[in-house]
């Protein structure tokens, strides 16, 4: 008989490849909110807000905002349907904004919220996203880069398409611990 972590862990597999909301994210984003003093329209009004502030210090640009009513927030707390990226986004960066959250907020909570809506925070997509450039740019990488290639990926061999395992090469050096 499968132990119990088994069974979840075939159950959230079988979700994610169903393109299904994990329902702990949900559960995650009313927690929150909840505990800002909110109920969904508070959050949905806060979003809004931080969208606003965001386009006028010109750190988006206009128009993927999408449909951020609170029937879109009810849909995402109940597991219905995936909170769009930007909707997450905004949703967390209007949270940090409130005092009761500041207080409880930690990286590890942070870094579930992101993994449970199916994504990665901003902040891990760009050092992904710089990673990679490195790798297969590496005339272009400054000497003086925050991107360890020696840690990030270690191999023996290059990794090409013409390489059978570079796929598995990649995932498994972005598996092991960074020092």
């Amino acid at each position: 008989m499968p132990e119990s972590n088994e069974i979840l862990h075939v159950s959230y597999l079988t979700e994610l490849l169903r393109g299904k909301p994990i329902p702990q994210f949900g559960e995650l984003l009313r927690y929150l909110y909840k505990i800002a003093g909110w109920e969904q329209k508070d959050l949905e009004e806060h979003a809004r807000k931080k969208y606003v502030q965001l386009l006028e210090e010109r750190k988006i640009s206009p128009g993927f905002l999408g449909a951020l009513y609170q029937s879109e927030i009810s849909r995402a707390v109940t597991g219905a349907r995936h909170a769009p990226y930007a909707h997450r986004y905004l949703f967390l960066e209007a949270l940090k904004e409130n005092p009761a959250i500041q207080k409880m907020l930690t990286s590890q909570i942070e870094e579930d919220y992101w993994t449970l809506g199916c994504g990665s925070s901003p902040e891990r997509v760009t050092q992904a996203a710089m990673r990679v450039d490195a790798l297969l740019h590496p005339e272009n990488r400054e000497k003086d880069t925050d991107v360890n290639m020696d840690v990030v990926y270690k191999t023996d061999e290059p990794i090409s398409d013409s390489s059978p395992n570079a796929t598995f090469q990649v995932r498994n050096a972005l598996q092991e611990p960074q020092h």
